[in-house]
């Protein structure tokens, strides 16, 4: 199936919007606590459907390569910029608001990405 310019120019976009709305949503996230959990369920659902329907196959490998280094580093940095006087809460929020975006797009992606290996 062809898909239009709209399209195009619509996945090409989701994940650079979906970071900037993590980032957005880790530094409000301690004025707007009545609705983080819905927040990040959202940002969970669009890391789904980023992996599900942004990622091609011959990205796959790159993606997977580099999601995985951001989720190792940041999960191994958390704790350590926590501790910065004034804004470690506000990082800790930032790093957890990207993570809860990017993990699900490379679950999603890995998972594609066996299915295609097994397919061979």
């Amino acid at each position: 199936m062809k898909q239009t310019k709209v399209e195009n120019k619509v996945k090409q976009y989701v994940f650079p919007v979906g970071i900037g709305v993590a980032l957005v949503l880790g530094l409000l996230s301690g004025w707007l606590t009545a609705f983080v959990p819905f927040l990040v369920s959202v940002l969970v659902l669009a890391g789904i459907a980023v992996g599900y329907y942004n990622v091609t196959e011959e990205e796959m490998q790159d993606f997977v390569f580099f999601t995985t280094a951001l989720v190792v580093v940041a999960t191994l940095a958390g704790s350590m910029l926590g501790s910065v006087q004034l804004i470690g809460g506000l990082l800790n929020n930032v790093l957890a608001s990207v993570l809860a975006f990017v993990t699900p797009a490379l679950i999603v992606v890995a998972v594609r990405a066996v299915m295609v290996l097994a397919k061979d």
